[in-house]
C-alpha cells in the first residue's frame, strides 16, 4: 500500500512540475510577429502580419509567395485554416498525454484485477498512437505552411 501512495505521490508531482515549467516558461522577445505562441500553439494570424511602426498588423496582401496572389482572399484563408489546423493537433497532443498519465493511474491501482490492468495498457497504446499521429500532422502542416509562405 506504501508503494502505491509513493507512486501516486511521485506521478502526481511529475506531473504538476512538468506542466508548471510548461506554462511558465518565459516568452521570449519575438524577433517578427510571426513568431508568437502559446503553449506550443501558433497565433491564427501567423503567416498573415507585417511590423509596422512597432507594431503588429495583420494584412492579407503578405499571404502566399506569387506576386499575383497580392489583395487575394483565398492565400489569407488558407494560412488561417492550417493555424486553426496546428492549434487542434496541439490540443490533441495534449489530450493524448494526458490519457497516457490516466492510464498509467489506472495500471498502477489495478495490480489485482486482470481486467483492468488490459484496458490500462489498450488506454496506454491508444494514446501513445494518437499521440505520435498529433505530432506526425503538426510536421505535416508545418511543412505545408513553410511552402506557401516562402
Amino acid at each position: 500500500m506504501k508503494i502505491k501512495i509513493l507512486t501516486l505521490i511521485s506521478m502526481t508531482l511529475f506531473g504538476v512540475l512538468t506542466l508548471s515549467t510548461t506554462l511558465s516558461l518565459p516568452s521570449y522577445a519575438a524577433t517578427s510577429c510571426d513568431n508568437a505562441r502559446f503553449i506550443t500553439m501558433p497565433a491564427w494570424y501567423r503567416g498573415l502580419t507585417k511590423e509596422a511602426g512597432g507594431g503588429c498588423e495583420i494584412d492579407i496582401t503578405q499571404a502566399g509567395n506569387d506576386e499575383n496572389k497580392g489583395g487575394s482572399i483565398g492565400p489569407a484563408i488558407y494560412l488561417i485554416a492550417l493555424n486553426v489546423g496546428e492549434m487542434m493537433m496541439h490540443i490533441a497532443s495534449y489530450v493524448a498525454i494526458a490519457f497516457v498519465f490516466v492510464g498509467g493511474y489506472r495500471f498502477m491501482i489495478s495490480s489485482a484485477n486482470a481486467d483492468v490492468n488490459a484496458r490500462a495498457r489498450k488506454t496506454i497504446i491508444n494514446a501513445l498512437v494518437g499521440l505520435a499521429v498529433s505530432m506526425l500532422a503538426i510536421g505535416i502542416i508545418n511543412l505545408l505552411f513553410d511552402r506557401l509562405t516562402k
